[in-house]
């Protein structure tokens, strides 16, 4: 649906840049293509000048998130960990960076108890696993949280918390019946008493949630494995196999539930979704699918989580016309609220557009169809961004709600107006 209520100026900017993000100071952040930090601590694009490179190795950065203490995360694509470091933290504003994993993730969120989740990005010839990483230690140690069932999945594209609800959401991909938008809803315990290497039950400090048939992942930061309940006596659980690592109740052991169930999936459990935000109480998914593999060019979907374990066929909420290219690589939503949504220009023209209500939107840019895939990993046009509200309730985005989206071998600066 076409919106007359919302206007932006748009101005080309020289600079290329990808992934960018405001911290909580107003600082203004961004990777220019392929692998430059800039930095303006006025906020302003065009003031943003480079502040570290990183390895030549580095050109594909898809990742800049910055988590609650302004700690920043750049991460590089990149399929396979004997190609050494793909995602670094940053703990003095982008002038050092120190490794924090051989993997490259499309999506890093937190959650209000400062805990960091990382979906990790693999392409068929990859040796991560479909995994989301999990950190209750500001990122020292990760555990793998991710289902046994994800198994034969090749990729995480998008992971989001919701701000509200502290829910987990994952979008897999590639794989017919595993993709959709996963949910899980964190819920973890803690052990009563210690727990030791060999047994095959632990006492934990209430079950919350926890039946028979339940993976439970144990972690206490430097270990961890998965095991499955078999029995329940009061907060006694056992399991069918013993553990193999002692474990200390006093230095903060958790039990995570295995709840992930493919909450929003529709054709056939082949939907493929890309981005994931949150919208005055709907989940808006962003499109990965090439035109010819469904009959509706569909680019945003929304639904609501009822919170029950049934899926939910999300709404159509922006549809385009023939010629459109294949994939929204960029949905993200501005402070004032706005949504921004661009396809890129692979296997039709590229488009961005814009809405304020989440249902009407403004077509804001075209760009004719890139010839070939050197072109478009070159250009970028239309993917990429940080923006967004994160889990743990801050907004990444410009104060005034300024949106930048790579177009080309420079960026686009999108600035709303009043009316």
């Amino acid at each position: 649906m076409s919106d007359t209520t919302f206007t932006a100026t748009v101005e080309v900017l020289d600079t290329h840049f990808g992934p960018s993000a405001w911290n909580s100071k107003g600082h203004f952040f961004a990777i220019e293509y392929p692998n430059t930090l800039y930095s303006s601590v006025d906020g302003r694009p065009k003031n943003a000048s480079p502040i570290h490179q990183f390895e030549k190795k580095h050109s594909d950065a898809r990742t800049l998130f910055i988590d609650k203490d302004d700690n920043l995360y750049v991460s590089f694509f990149g399929p396979r960990s004997k190609l050494g470091t793909r995602t670094y933290r940053s703990s003095d504003g982008g002038k050092t960076f120190i490794p924090l994993f051989n993997w490259f993730t499309w999506g890093i969120d937190q959650d209000t108890a400062g805990h960091l989740y990382a979906g990790l990005y693999q392409e068929r010839d990859s040796d991560c696993g479909c995994t989301i990483y999990k950190s209750i230690d500001n990122g020292k140690n990760w555990i793998n949280i991710a289902p046994f069932k994800w198994g034969k999945q090749h990729h995480v594209h998008g992971l989001s918390v919701d701000p509200k609800t502290g829910w987990l959401y994952a979008s897999l991909g590639d794989f017919d019946g595993l993709d959709g938008c996963w949910r899980s809803k964190s819920i973890s315990t803690k052990l009563l008493s210690p727990a030791l290497a060999g047994s095959d039950f632990i006492t934990v400090e209430d079950l919350n949630g926890i039946t028979v048939g339940t993976v439970i992942t144990i972690h206490d930061n430097k270990i961890w494995e998965k095991r499955t309940v078999s029995e329940i006596d009061g907060n006694t659980i056992r399991f069918k196999k013993p553990i193999l690592y002692s474990y200390d109740f006093h230095f903060g052991t958790y039990l995570l539930l295995d709840d992930w169930v493919n909450k929003f999936s529709a054709f056939e459990n082949s939907q493929q979704y890309i981005n994931i935000l949150f919208k005055d109480g709907y989940v808006y998914l962003a499109d990965d699918n090439f035109p010819k593999k469904h009959g509706t060019r569909t680019v945003v979907f929304r639904a609501i989580d009822d919170g029950g374990n049934e899926p939910v066929t999300p709404e159509p909420v922006l549809s385009a016309e023939t010629g459109i290219g294949w994939g929204a690589y960029y949905m993200q939503q501005a402070v004032n609220g706005t949504i921004w949504v661009a396809v890129i220009p692979f296997g039709g023209k590229g488009a961005v557009w814009a809405s304020a209500d989440g249902i009407n939107y403004v077509e804001m840019y075209f760009s004719d169809e890139e010839p070939d895939r050197q072109t478009r990993v070159k250009n970028r046009t239309f993917r990429d961004g940080t923006y967004g509200s994160t889990g743990y309730g801050t907004n990444l985005s410009s104060p005034t709600g300024q949106v930048i989206i790579p177009y080309k071998d420079k960026a686009l600066l999108f600035s709303p107006q009043d009316k």
